[in-house]
Protein backbone atom coordinates (compact mmCIF):
# COMPACT_ATOMS: atom_id res chain seq x y z
CA UNK A 1 0.00 0.00 0.00
CA UNK A 2 1.55 3.68 -0.78
CA UNK A 3 2.61 5.80 2.27
CA UNK A 4 -0.05 8.35 1.27
CA UNK A 5 -2.87 5.83 1.08
CA UNK A 6 -1.66 4.48 4.29
CA UNK A 7 -1.67 7.87 6.20
CA UNK A 8 -5.12 8.45 4.94
CA UNK A 9 -6.14 5.15 6.32
CA UNK A 10 -4.85 5.96 9.63
CA UNK A 11 -6.51 9.09 10.00
CA UNK A 12 -9.93 7.85 8.72
CA UNK A 13 -9.61 5.50 11.73
CA UNK A 14 -8.97 8.09 14.13
CA UNK A 15 -12.10 10.04 12.78
CA UNK A 16 -14.66 7.19 12.31
CA UNK A 17 -13.39 6.02 16.18
CA UNK A 18 -13.99 9.42 17.01
CA UNK A 19 -17.35 9.65 15.66
CA UNK A 20 -18.82 6.42 17.51
CA UNK A 21 -17.51 8.14 20.46
CA UNK A 22 -19.70 11.22 19.23
CA UNK A 23 -22.09 9.13 18.61
CA UNK A 24 -22.50 7.16 21.91
CA UNK A 25 -22.29 10.46 23.70
CA UNK A 26 -25.30 11.77 21.70
CA UNK A 27 -27.78 9.08 22.88
CA UNK A 28 -29.99 9.95 25.86
CA UNK A 29 -29.43 9.38 29.66
CA UNK A 30 -32.21 6.68 29.20
CA UNK A 31 -30.62 4.73 26.18
CA UNK A 32 -26.99 5.05 28.11
CA UNK A 33 -28.55 4.06 31.25
CA UNK A 34 -30.25 0.91 29.55
CA UNK A 35 -26.77 0.10 27.40
CA UNK A 36 -24.66 -0.35 31.21
CA UNK A 37 -27.15 -2.14 31.85
CA UNK A 38 -27.05 -4.85 29.00
CA UNK A 39 -22.95 -4.85 29.49
CA UNK A 40 -23.85 -5.95 33.10
CA UNK A 41 -26.19 -8.51 31.99
CA UNK A 42 -23.46 -9.61 29.18
CA UNK A 43 -20.83 -9.89 31.80
CA UNK A 44 -23.12 -11.53 34.17
CA UNK A 45 -24.04 -14.27 31.82
CA UNK A 46 -20.69 -15.08 30.11
CA UNK A 47 -18.40 -14.29 32.23
CA UNK A 48 -20.04 -16.01 35.40
CA UNK A 49 -19.08 -12.76 37.16
CA UNK A 50 -21.52 -12.41 40.24
CA UNK A 51 -22.16 -8.36 40.08
CA UNK A 52 -24.89 -9.01 42.21
CA UNK A 53 -22.85 -8.53 44.93
CA UNK A 54 -22.06 -4.70 44.07
CA UNK A 55 -25.25 -2.77 44.18
CA UNK A 56 -26.71 -2.07 40.25
CA UNK A 57 -25.80 1.87 40.64
CA UNK A 58 -21.94 1.11 41.44
CA UNK A 59 -21.92 -1.63 39.29
CA UNK A 60 -22.99 0.82 36.48
CA UNK A 61 -20.46 2.82 37.35
CA UNK A 62 -17.74 0.40 36.91
CA UNK A 63 -18.99 -0.37 33.66
CA UNK A 64 -19.47 3.33 32.50
CA UNK A 65 -16.21 4.78 33.57
CA UNK A 66 -14.25 1.52 32.42
CA UNK A 67 -15.79 1.65 29.03
CA UNK A 68 -14.73 6.03 29.25
CA UNK A 69 -10.88 4.76 29.92
CA UNK A 70 -11.09 1.67 27.10
CA UNK A 71 -12.39 4.32 24.33
CA UNK A 72 -9.71 6.52 24.99
CA UNK A 73 -6.99 4.21 25.18
CA UNK A 74 -8.24 3.08 21.72
CA UNK A 75 -8.63 6.51 20.29
CA UNK A 76 -4.69 7.71 21.84
CA UNK A 77 -2.99 4.21 20.06
CA UNK A 78 -5.15 5.04 16.63
CA UNK A 79 -3.87 9.06 16.75
CA UNK A 80 -0.17 7.72 18.07
CA UNK A 81 -0.64 5.09 14.51
CA UNK A 82 -1.69 8.29 12.88
CA UNK A 83 1.05 10.51 13.69
CA UNK A 84 4.13 10.12 11.35
CA UNK A 85 5.50 13.40 11.28
CA UNK A 86 7.82 12.65 14.49
CA UNK A 87 10.47 9.89 14.49
CA UNK A 88 10.87 10.68 17.94
CA UNK A 89 8.60 8.44 20.44
CA UNK A 90 8.14 11.10 23.15
CA UNK A 91 7.17 14.03 20.68
CA UNK A 92 4.28 11.17 18.75
CA UNK A 93 3.13 10.47 22.40
CA UNK A 94 3.16 13.82 23.59
CA UNK A 95 0.80 15.03 20.52
CA UNK A 96 -1.20 11.97 20.45
CA UNK A 97 -1.94 12.28 23.85
CA UNK A 98 -3.01 16.79 23.73
CA UNK A 99 -5.01 15.12 20.52
CA UNK A 100 -7.03 12.83 22.66
CA UNK A 101 -7.38 14.75 25.42
CA UNK A 102 -8.84 17.86 23.51
CA UNK A 103 -11.55 15.31 22.27
CA UNK A 104 -12.64 14.08 25.76
CA UNK A 105 -13.01 17.87 26.49
CA UNK A 106 -14.87 18.78 23.39
CA UNK A 107 -16.75 15.39 23.95
CA UNK A 108 -17.97 16.42 27.82
CA UNK A 109 -18.96 20.23 26.14
CA UNK A 110 -21.38 17.86 23.36
CA UNK A 111 -22.69 15.77 26.53
CA UNK A 112 -24.51 19.10 28.36
CA UNK A 113 -26.21 19.88 25.49
CA UNK A 114 -27.68 16.35 25.12
CA UNK A 115 -30.96 15.43 27.29
CA UNK A 116 -30.55 13.26 30.59
CA UNK A 117 -26.79 13.62 30.15
CA UNK A 118 -23.85 16.06 31.68
CA UNK A 119 -20.56 17.52 31.01
CA UNK A 120 -18.49 15.95 34.33
CA UNK A 121 -14.65 16.76 34.52
CA UNK A 122 -14.47 14.00 36.29
CA UNK A 123 -15.09 11.87 33.37
CA UNK A 124 -12.01 13.84 31.11
CA UNK A 125 -10.16 12.54 33.83
CA UNK A 126 -10.91 8.66 33.04
CA UNK A 127 -10.60 9.22 29.98
CA UNK A 128 -7.27 10.88 30.46
CA UNK A 129 -6.28 7.82 32.59
CA UNK A 130 -7.22 5.51 29.45
CA UNK A 131 -5.10 7.96 26.70
CA UNK A 132 -1.86 7.76 29.55
CA UNK A 133 -2.39 4.00 30.00
CA UNK A 134 -1.94 3.74 26.13
CA UNK A 135 1.36 6.11 26.46
CA UNK A 136 2.51 3.97 29.28
CA UNK A 137 2.30 0.86 27.29
CA UNK A 138 3.96 2.65 24.47
CA UNK A 139 6.83 4.08 26.13
CA UNK A 140 7.92 0.69 28.08
CA UNK A 141 7.45 -0.96 24.79
CA UNK A 142 9.96 1.49 23.32
CA UNK A 143 12.06 0.98 26.00
CA UNK A 144 12.28 -2.99 25.57
CA UNK A 145 12.49 -2.05 21.91
CA UNK A 146 16.09 -0.33 22.68
CA UNK A 147 16.83 -3.12 25.26
CA UNK A 148 16.67 -5.74 22.79
CA UNK A 149 18.56 -4.21 20.14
Amino acid sequence: MKSRTRKILKWFLVVIFMLFIFYMSSREGDKSTGDSSAVINLIKLYLGIDLDMISNGNASFIVRKTAHATEYLILFLLVYMAVKEYENVERKILLSLIITICYSISDEVHQYFVPGREMRIFDVMIDSIGASIGAILLKIKDRLKKIHL
